[in-house]
């Protein structure tokens, strides 16, 4: 008899699973109770809130990421990306004089790390937003999240829009009003994530609303501060524990995109524990970038390069 690609688990292996979930308390987290792969597929049995569930998706593309390089004290308190020829971060300020708990200013830089250019006070351009985040870059722009009110809610996020060549303003967009942290392209879309709501909200190009899709975690367990898609999946760094923040899992967290909706897949590990901020994954390569914040607002953060390890 041949075996189907899709995975089949006997009867009495679904019963015993089911008697088990029913003497798990409804409020546990979650519980993997079995998993394995097939082919190219990968299926697992979870209780969640004391329900059995069966998944199947097709194997991650990552499962892991190994330190290369860092460079030191680029400010990156919050983000970092790159066009291949420059990179682009959000930090507090180069003077310690003048250092404040929040980021404001935009830099460019070569990949060796040496400064370009900076633009302070970036987050008084267009609508003035108490902080600035994640910055990613396409076709020449610099798409940047922020939001206003920092004792919200609500806090009225935005997506600011800065010239890479020059890091000049342009525009602004709305987005929904909680603690945006920024906004990634993929799949002819921009995917808006926020630290403080367990929701994706979906833009089309011209920046008119499409979605909302909600994640399987809830914040505080999870603070997305950075994002990153590698095929179908979509990777969520978390803001570090912090009292304004909580005590987000101290992880990278994968979702499977289902079409319709998200399903949790794991954590994953990062490079360095302080790797709490922005990520970004240059193109057609494995290599990832993250922003690495060291002491809070008044520290030393760096820019880390690692290599995914694939399943």
């Amino acid at each position: 008899m041949r075996i189907p690609k899709r995975v089949l688990l006997p009867a009495v292996l679904i019963i015993a699973i089911s008697l088990i979930a029913i003497h798990i308390n409804a409020t546990i987290e979650r519980i993997t109770l079995l998993s394995g792969k097939i082919g190219q597929l990968e299926s697992r049995i979870e209780v969640l809130e004391g329900k059995v569930r069966i998944l199947e998706h097709p194997l991650i593309p990552a499962i892991g990421f190994t330190f290369l390089s860092r460079l030191e004290d680029m400010d990156a308190l919050q983000s970092v990306c790159s066009d291949g020829t420059y990179f682009y971060n959000v930090g507090p300020g180069n003077d310690p004089l003048t250092k404040r708990p929040f980021a404001w200013t935009l830099y460019k830089r070569n990949m060796d790390g040496s400064l370009i250019q900076k633009l302070e006070n970036a987050n008084d351009y267009g609508t003035h937003v108490l902080q600035i985040n994640g910055v990613f870059e396409k076709d020449g722009l610099l798409y940047v999240g922020g939001f206003a009110n920092y004792s919200g809610p609500p806090f009225y996020g935005y997506i600011k829009v800065f010239r890479a060549s020059c890091l000049s303003y342009l525009e602004e967009h709305a987005v929904k009003n909680y603690s945006c942290e920024g906004a990634v392209w993929h799949n002819n879309k921009w995917w808006v994530f926020y630290t403080d709501w367990g929701y994706i909200s979906t833009y089309s190009e011209k920046w008119n609303f499409l979605a909302d899709y909600q994640l399987t975690d809830q914040y505080p367990l999870i603070a997305p501060n950075g994002m990153i898609w590698l095929d179908d999946y979509m990777y969520l760094n978390n803001h570090e524990d912090q009292r304004n923040v909580g005590n987000p899992r101290q992880t990278l967290d994968c979702y499977y995109w289902t079409g319709s909706g998200f399903e949790f897949i794991t954590s994953l590990d990062r490079p360095t524990p302080e790797c709490t901020q922005g990520i970004y994954k240059e193109p057609n390569e494995d290599i990832i970038w993250w922003a690495e914040k060291n002491g809070g607002g008044q520290g030393i953060h760096n820019i880390v390069k690692s290599t995914i390890e694939h399943s």
